[in-house]
């Protein structure tokens, strides 16, 4: 059986879902000033930023309109895991999913930082999070992996 309390975790998961943003709607639509925004984030909390990709969303194109972006996907990797956002702009509203390893050092408080400080920049007036702690590998598993890999 595996041990799944926090006393046997080797990292944070943290899920939420914001609702009703008070941020300027352009950090909701336009992907660069919020990739940008976040990648501060991640390096004010120590976190190491390995990799980031981006993709804004635009509404059904019409003949003869510009069509603004309505929502972005952001994915930043992170040496100890990543941080995912999605947003809807016209709805105002982001789910959110971070995501730190402790195998080196206990992460946890820097997952907690990041999620705070998304929540200063995008500013709902209603969020839900979950928090999953993510248990250690099973005795043998990685002596298992090894000879699998050999």
């Amino acid at each position: 059986m595996i041990d799944n309390t926090l006393d046997n975790h080797n990292g944070k998961h943290i899920l939420a879902e914001f609702w009703h943003c008070q941020c300027e709607t352009e950090l909701l639509c336009r992907a660069q000033p919020l990739q940008t925004r976040l990648c501060q984030a991640v390096k004010s909390v120590g976190l190491t930023l390995v990799g980031q990709t981006a993709h804004e969303f635009h509404p059904v194109k019409q003949p003869g309109k510009h069509l603004k972006p309505v929502g972005v996907t952001i994915a930043l990797l992170l040496a100890e895991s990543h941080l995912c956002l999605h947003s809807w702009g016209e709805f105002k509203a982001v789910t959110l999913d971070i995501y730190v390893c402790n195998f080196q050092s206990d992460n946890s408080e820097k997952a907690e930082k990041l999620f705070q400080i998304c929540r200063e920049i995008l500013q709902p007036d209603r969020y839900n999070m979950d928090v999953v702690g993510r248990s250690h590998c099973p005795a043998g598993a990685l002596s298992e992996c090894d000879k699998n890999i050999s």
